[in-house]
């Protein structure tokens, strides 16, 4: 049953929300814009302060204009407010303090915003955009302050002037923040010191900032992207814990610290780290963690007071990646390494202590790569004062090229199956037992010394085609060919030419004892012993002793062959001899060496084995010409066992004669000769 009190509870309620209803809405108070004054004092909440505000202070919905007044104060906060919009103008100024909040949607800062309060944007920031009038006061922001853009707010910076300062201050941004310009940009220009920027949501980064004092800090955190589609200058910190984007330009960074994020790029972007204002050299270490990856295509570390950690994932991505590295970098045994770039520059210590990609495309080395693994290089190896080292083996492919200018090989071998251009007077050192393997050809050029504890092989073509000398003062194992087209060439060591191979020597080759076992034209100076056991054509000059144990000829058809030490024919030597030319006229008072084949001997001559003969095209029919094909001032003993005559004129008698320091042929006069007697 209802009692009498809840009716008459029912009846009352009912009546007093039929009155309410018939009262009219009240107007909503109208939207002000508030421009301050500064007549009172300096106080925001003095409502003598401002003008157009309706008597009061600024309120939510208003706008607050603030611009300098002179010879009046600028206004101070102190309490949290929310207002509609914020414009400080050109030489004004706002500080907020006490840790007060004042928050507006819009924010348009040209002048001065101090702290250490908090301005909080909603929806829309614009700094800069209007001409500066002081250069000291305006678009400057300072003493502890901060500014936060919050999510969904967007943020525009505009460069005018390099006036956007930030001294002390806190950026920090969950919106987004980029350069109000169209590309392309007016670069955005912030100078900084003691500043810090926090980012967590997008932030295009693009133009300038200073940091004046090498103090300020630039922080990526999770979440966060930072944009770089134009050249960029980060003068500062950069600790990424989130992702940096570069979109086919460039991006420098000073300094930083431990680093967990992503850097990455498209097309032919580039990151510096270590790239400082006014190029001050400020020491700083990277460390990359475990979860950092790095893929952008072209990177590089800069100066050499740089330490450079790596423990997570790197790979240059593009068909023009490159990486360079200076100062101390090392990847650990926790770092993955997809690859290099295309081309991999080393400046520093660069030690990889991981399995690195053994294929490269490019690799220079000026400055100390340690490394005990295997990388072929496709292209080209530069090493240009620098060091190999750390066990293992660099390999040239076929197709390639190694340019040598200074270069210490400490515990490595390096092969080459390409060429290799060594020049630029310098010096190849080994030590730790090194080994370079030139299988394919080595051009020494202008190279002054190898040396060192280091073994020289050569299974391919060494060539000298300078005009200086070159020293080999290693353990030099030949496989293979020598030729030295001018200049001069010194090995510590004898040298062999193995069977196979063919060798020239125009220029001058000093060597204990140079042993042939190929075929070896000499046409310069073998500065020696020479020991030839297979096929030496020699119109030059050795000084030492020459041992003929196969075949032998003064070459160039016909020759000169000098011999300053003594000469030796064994049993199972030959020797040609060419005594007249082929195709021309015939020559009348012959010169020896130049018509008809000499050997001049300044020490003795034994002989033994076999002379061949041939008579050539241009011999004079003089009876009794002589043709003293061997002279030697220190006397001939012994003899020819056997004698060939290939291509002698017929009718013409011939003999062989040997004297006490020469041996010739003599043209006896018209004789038939029966054809058995022709080899």
């Amino acid at each position: 049953m209802i009692s009498t009190r809840s009716i008459f509870k029912t009846t009352v309620v009912v009546a007093m929300t039929l009155f309410l209803l018939a009262i009219p809405p009240q107007p909503v108070q109208a939207a002000f814009l508030c421009v301050w004054t500064g007549a009172v004092d300096n106080t925001w909440n003095t409502a003598g302060n401002w003008t157009g505000c309706n008597g009061v202070v600024p309120q939510a919905g208003d706008t607050v204009s603030i611009s300098k007044v002179i010879s009046k104060p600028s206004p101070v906060l102190n309490g949290n407010l929310t207002i509609t919009r914020l414009d400080i103008n050109p030489t004004g100024s706002l500080i907020v303090v006490g840790g007060a909040t004042l928050t507006a949607n819009t924010v348009n800062l040209n002048g001065r915003f101090s702290g250490p309060g908090e301005l909080l944007v909603l929806t829309r920031f614009n700094w800069g955009g209007v001409e500066p009038v002081e250069w000291t006061n305006d678009g400057f922001v300072d003493s502890g302050g901060k500014i936060t853009l919050q999510t969904g707010a967007h943020g525009y910076i505009t460069r005018r002037t390099d006036y956007m300062r930030m001294d002390n201050f806190t950026l920090e941004n969950y919106g987004i923040i980029e350069p109000a310009d169209a590309p392309p940009y007016q670069f955005v220009w912030i100078v900084m010191n003691n500043a810090v920027i926090d980012n967590y949501g997008t932030f295009a980064v693009n133009g300038t900032y200073i940091d004046s004092a090498n103090n300020s800090t630039i922080n990526n955190h999770t979440g966060g992207t930072l944009l770089a589609t134009y050249y960029t200058n980060l003068y500062t910190a950069l600790i990424n814990d989130g992702v940096v984007n570069v979109s086919n330009t460039e991006l420098v960074i000073c300094r930083g610290s431990t680093q967990t994020g992503e850097f990455k790029g498209t097309g032919n972007a580039f990151i510096g780290f270590g790239y400082c204002y006014e190029a001050a050299i400020v020491p700083t270490t990277f460390t990359f963690t475990t979860t950092s990856i790095i893929t952008v295509p072209k990177v590089q570390f800069v100066q050499p007071g740089n330490i450079v950690d790596i423990h997570g994932t790197y790979g240059p991505i593009g068909t023009s990646s490159i990486s360079y590295f200076y100062g101390t970098v090392t990847f650990h045994s926790d770092a993955v390494i997809n690859s290099f770039g295309d081309a991999l520059n080393v400046y520093g210590l660069f030690t990889v202590n991981t399995s690195a990609p053994s294929d490269q495309y490019d690799l220079t080395v000026g400055g100390n790569f340690v490394y005990a693994g295997t990388i072929d290089i496709w292209h080209e190896f530069g090493c240009g004062n620098g060091i190999v080292s750390g066990g293992g083996l660099f390999r040239v492919k076929p197709g390639g090229i190694m340019r040598i200018n200074r270069c210490k090989l400490d515990g490595k071998q390096v092969e080459n199956q390409g060429v290799i251009w060594w020049g630029g007077l310098n010096i190849i050192e080994g030590s730790n037992n090194a080994i370079l393997d030139n299988v394919g050809t080595f051009n020494l050029r202008d190279g002054i010394l190898i040396t060192g504890t280091m073994t020289l092989k050569n299974h391919g073509n060494i060539i000298k085609d300078y005009n200086s000398t070159t020293t080999i003062d290693v353990p030099f194992e030949n496989y293979g060919e020598i030729e030295i087209k001018q200049g001069k060439l010194v090995f510590s060591s004898d040298v062999t030419l193995p069977a196979g191979t063919t060798s020239v020597i125009t220029g001058n080759i000093q060597v204990g004892e140079l042993i042939n076992e190929g075929t070896l034209t000499v046409n310069g100076t073998v500065d020696g012993d020479l020991t030839n056991n297979g096929v030496l054509n020699l119109s030059g000059t050795v000084s030492g002793n020459l041992i003929n144990n196969y075949r032998m000829s003064p070459g160039s058809s016909p020759g000169l062959a000098i011999v300053d030490g003594n000469f030796t024919q064994s049993a199972d030597g030959s020797l040609k001899i060419d005594l007249s030319k082929d195709g021309s006229v015939p020559v009348i008072d012959p010169v020896a060496g130049v018509d008809y084949d000499q050997i001049q001997v300044n020490g003795m001559a034994t002989i033994s084995g076999e002379l061949y003969l041939d008579a050539g095209e241009t011999l004079a029919l003089t009876s009794f010409e002589e043709f003293p094909f061997l002279i030697a001032d220190g006397g001939v003993s012994g003899s020819f066992l056997t004698q060939y005559l290939d291509d002698m004129i017929d009718s013409y008698l011939w003999s062989l004669v040997q004297r006490s320091n020469e041996v010739l042929v003599r043209l006896n006069g018209f004789l038939y000769l029966p054809e058995v007697l022709r080899y």
